[in-house]
C-alpha cells in the first residue's frame, strides 16, 4: 500500500508543475485518474499504484514541451517520481 501522504505529495507536485508551465490542464489530470481507478477497478489492480503512476507520467509535459522534446516527458517523469520518492523517505 502507498502511503496517502505520499499520493498527496505526487498530487501536489503534479498540480503545481502543470500550474507552473500551463500544461496539462487540472482537468486533464482528474479525467485521467477518474478513467484509470475505473479501469484498476475493474482489472483488479492496485488502485493506488495506478494512482500514482498516472499522476506522475504526466507531470513532466509541460517542462518537456518548454523544452521542445515532448518525447522525453516520461523520462523527465520517471526522475521526477525518483526524486520524489527519495525527498519522502528523507523525512
Amino acid at each position: 500500500m502507498i502511503p496517502n501522504s505520499l499520493i498527496q505529495k505526487a498530487r501536489d507536485f503534479a498540480y503545481s508543475q502543470a500550474e507552473k508551465h500551463e500544461a496539462p490542464s487540472p482537468n486533464n489530470f482528474d479525467y485521467i485518474n477518474s478513467v484509470d481507478q475505473r479501469l484498476a477497478n475493474e482489472l483488479h489492480a492496485s488502485k493506488d499504484i495506478v494512482l500514482i503512476a498516472t499522476t506522475l507520467s504526466d507531470c513532466m509535459l509541460g517542462p518537456a514541451f518548454k523544452v521542445g522534446d515532448l518525447s522525453q516527458h516520461i523520462n523527465m517523469a520517471i526522475e521526477e517520481a525518483g526524486c520524489l520518492n527519495s525527498r519522502y523517505l528523507q523525512k
